[in-house]
């Protein structure tokens, strides 16, 4: 069937009159409504398109600031390339937006114990013993489900425009 501008690669000639699914059909589907990955792919998807602008017209290329290749790698320029561990990995997770969150969380739950606590009967420093403890657990529960949810994320984008030098291990493309 010939392409048109209606029909498109994937659309029939039926689909003519329907709009156009979105460009995020290979993104997973959690990445759509879930805030955790939800800023990763959108840097993914934006990676690709100034890809896209850089293989339509080469002479833009060095007026790009924001990366192009749509590796982890590339994306994790975009955010200046965070480090990767140790205490200043630390920092910088609980300077994002998902990592304030979480410490605010965090902390509500560890007030929460803690009047239960007291609530219950128990001493003022049993309260913010236990609430300080609760706090913790709270926190490490919600780094825990935020990291796993990000690796799958990262695991499941397709990469299409990896950085130079980067292997794919596993890649067919």
């Amino acid at each position: 069937m010939p392409e048109t501008p209606e029909t498109g690669p994937s659309r029939t000639p039926r689909d003519a009159g329907k709009p156009a699914e979105p460009a995020v059909a290979d993104q997973p589907a959690t990445s759509l409504n879930d805030p955790r990955v939800n800023d990763f792919a959108a840097m993914h998807g934006m990676s690709r398109i100034r890809h896209g602008y850089t293989q339509i017209a080469p002479v833009l290329m060095p007026y790009f600031t924001s990366p192009i290749h749509d590796d982890v790698r590339g994306i994790m320029v975009g955010y200046g390339n965070p480090p990767e561990s140790g205490p200043a990995a630390v920092v910088y997770v609980l300077s994002t937006s998902l990592g304030m969150v979480g410490l605010i969380a965090s902390m509500v739950g560890g007030v929460f114990v803690g009047v239960v606590v007291l609530v219950l009967g128990g001493s003022t420093t049993l309260g913010f013993a236990v609430g300080a403890i609760g706090a913790v657990a709270t926190l490490v529960a919600l780094s825990w489900w935020a990291a796993r949810a990000i690796r799958t994320t990262q695991a499941a984008l397709s990469v299409m425009f990896p950085s130079p030098g980067e292997e794919q291990a596993g890649d067919d493309q």
